[in-house]
């Protein structure tokens, strides 16, 4: 069809998928409130040697998923970089609001030791049921599999020498 338009002045419209923004825009916040519990209730219920072991391993977990949630914001649900910047950042407070409840409540040790193994779970289960296969499906080659054993093995090196002194 001829629009009698040059090519150079038709602007490229790009349509943001709102759906895919508030699904990842809510489920990182409630991700990282729940981060927040775990890191609130370990600082309380373990050393601080533990709680601080547990915020690195934190910190390390985090990078690679706001990296995957600005791919996804920009890619897949078409917000511009500052956009997705700006919902990663804002949903970046709810560490700090599951922090606070937890010091607020100051809840007793079995009530976080229900807490921790809630968290254990779902993490256990993200792995179980969302990461590893998507991964498996990703892997065309041989080197791929290999490649992402090592980074399993990694990871669980670095939790491993990380946690060494829990108490």
């Amino acid at each position: 069809i001829e629009t009698g338009l040059p090519i150079n002045n038709v602007a490229k419209v790009i349509k943001i998928d709102k759906a895919l923004v508030a699904s990842i825009a809510i489920g990182d916040i409630f991700h990282n409130f729940a981060d927040g519990v775990f890191l609130g209730a370990s600082f309380v219920s373990c050393s601080e040697g533990v709680g601080q072991s547990i915020l690195l391993i934190t910190i390390i977990h985090e990078v690679a998923k706001q990296v995957a949630d600005y791919l996804l914001l920009t890619r897949d649900a078409g917000l511009k970089p500052m956009w997705a910047l700006t919902v990663n950042f804002v949903s970046g407070f709810g560490v700090m609001a599951g922090g606070i409840v937890v010091l607020l409540f100051e809840p007793h040790d079995e009530s976080l030791g229900i807490i921790l193994a809630i968290g254990a779970g779902v993490f256990i289960y993200v792995a179980a049921v969302e990461t590893i296969p998507g991964m498996q499906t990703e892997q065309k080659r041989f080197l791929d599999h290999i490649v992402g054993l090592f980074g399993f093995g990694l990871g669980t090196l670095i939790i491993y020498v990380i946690s060494i002194n829990h108490r």
